[in-house]
């Protein structure tokens, strides 16, 4: 906040020392600006644009050429003003960054999903994208309408794997669109069915086991209780029986089952992933409960849009559940398809 304010704080100080200057240099009887100190000073400040709109630009021509017509360069204070208000008001720190407005070609296959402050469309382009992207934010920052604005091509649906995470009341006009698709599907919470610790097939267990470990510490801040997590993980894959993996449940049991001394520092990793884990368990009711399970195999085996709808989940978990399904499907892509 107090790189922003000072940012803030500047426009309105540079246009008052401009037109203080110039009612200064009025009452003297004094010359104005030339056409090198403008120029020189739109140069300094790109974040008010002046360039973007060709009037302003001929007026500081104007301005620049007769330096004694005040009333010119009073004009020219005063749009001076009007864009320095606009790079204020914007709260965006970035806005001298944007290119020139209708400066962008775009190919037949962007697609839009904003609008930058210049009124030129953003978005991405599909052939120029990575295979799997993820969209996350708080409520009302714009994650439906983005998703809205993806889903509006309909040969992408027919094309591409799309999994939306979300409150039942965010989601349900967004699925109200489709509602005669054979391309939309949406599930319940409690109708997922997950194999906690099962990899993609073709992954071994050992890259699954650190992906889930380095998950959890991640999205619960606890990336020093990872460590234990996953060495119990780990054992529990070791010994397995063919074609069964351990459950949540099942880890949460053996990570209970260690008995390090209460005052190392083993004793408070124990108790920090132990807190998270049973929360997760907890709050997402039997979903974990299999040893091992298709349904993510079968859910990426086919395009469309598949909304799961959380409506009771706390946000952490929320992201976890999320980011579970990405790194699945990372993992899955990079060590199967790829060939690793």
């Amino acid at each position: 906040m107090k790189m922003w304010d000072q940012y803030k704080n500047r426009p309105q100080s540079l246009q008052e020392q401009f037109r203080q200057s110039l009612n200064s240099r009025d009452a003297n009887g004094s010359q104005g600006y030339s056409a090198h100190q403008i120029r020189t000073f739109l140069e300094n400040h790109p974040e008010l644009r002046m360039t973007d709109n060709l009037a302003h630009m001929q007026l500081a021509e104007l301005a620049g050429k007769d330096s004694s017509d005040i009333d010119i360069q009073k004009m020219f204070a005063a749009v001076v003003e009007m864009k320095s208000k606009q790079a204020s008001d914007s709260g965006d720190v970035y806005i001298d960054s944007y290119p020139k407005p209708g400066s962008i070609v775009y190919p037949s296959d962007f697609i839009e999903t904003g609008r930058m402050p210049t009124n030129d469309p953003v978005g991405f382009i599909i052939s120029q994208t990575p295979r799997n992207m993820l969209f996350g934010g708080p409520n009302g920052s714009g994650k439906t309408t983005c998703l809205r604005a993806i889903l509006s091509d309909p040969k992408l649906l027919k094309s591409t794997r799309i999994i939306a995470f979300g409150k039942k009341r965010e989601l349900r006009g967004l699925v109200a669109q489709f509602r005669n698709s054979d391309y939309v599907v949406v599930f319940q919470m409690e109708e997922l069915q997950l194999a906690f610790s099962q990899p993609p097939r073709g992954v071994k267990d050992i890259i699954w086991c650190n992906e889930l470990s380095k998950l959890s510490g991640q999205v619960y801040e606890r990336l020093s209780a990872h460590r234990v997590m996953n060495s119990v993980l780990n054992e529990l894959l070791a010994n397995r029986p063919p074609d069964v993996y351990p459950t949540l449940e099942q880890l949460i049991l053996s990570i209970e089952g260690l008995k390090p001394n209460v005052y190392s520092r083993t004793f408070q990793l124990k108790e920090s992933i132990l807190f998270c884990l049973h929360d997760l368990l907890q709050c997402t009711g039997g979903i974990w409960n299999y040893g091992s399970s298709d349904f993510l195999e079968v859910l990426f085996s086919s395009p469309g849009l598949a909304v799961i709808e959380l409506d009771t989940l706390p946000q952490e978990h929320f992201t976890f559940l999320a980011t579970y399904f990405m790194r699945w499907c990372y993992c899955k892509k990079l060590y199967v398809t790829n060939g690793v």
